[in-house]
């Protein structure tokens, strides 16, 4: 009979909770919470109605997000600095390459809930305050 305790299973709600820039609230799932993690981490996101997951970048990772509940809009600046946004509804997911600055702003009334998945198992984030985040910028 299988067990339910194992070293390679991991409860988000296990996880510390912490809070990010923009009043986002995450559980991350990374070499810290997780030492047995190699090469990948994830962490659960919850971004308030409305709200923002500020400007940032990873030095050391690529990101995928999947959207779970509502609906964003994620900007990226390519190596050029030319700005892409993606319009992102439940079930969609959008690629940030590794030292790409990004930033996704919850366009719903609701809480916004998603996965970022990383291709490292301790994502270094680099804050970015100087970013003007307006649209078309």
């Amino acid at each position: 009979m299988p067990t339910t305790t194992s070293e390679f299973k991991k409860r988000f709600s296990d996880i510390p909770e912490e809070v990010i820039p923009k009043d986002v609230t995450v559980h991350k799932a990374n070499a810290k919470a997780w030492p047995i993690l190699n090469g990948i981490s994830i962490v659960h996101v919850e971004i308030p109605a409305n709200g923002i997951r500020a400007p940032h970048l990873h030095t050391n990772a690529s990101e995928l997000s999947v959207i779970v509940k509502g609906s964003a809009i994620a900007t990226l600046i390519n190596t050029v600095g030319e700005r892409i946004e993606v319009i992102l509804e439940e079930g969609d997911c959008v690629y940030f390459p590794q030292n790409w600055p990004h930033w996704l702003v919850n366009t719903s009334d609701d809480t916004l809930i998603s996965y970022f998945n990383y291709s490292n198992e301790q994502p270094i984030t680099v804050e970015l305050d100087k970013i003007n985040m307006e649209r078309g910028a």
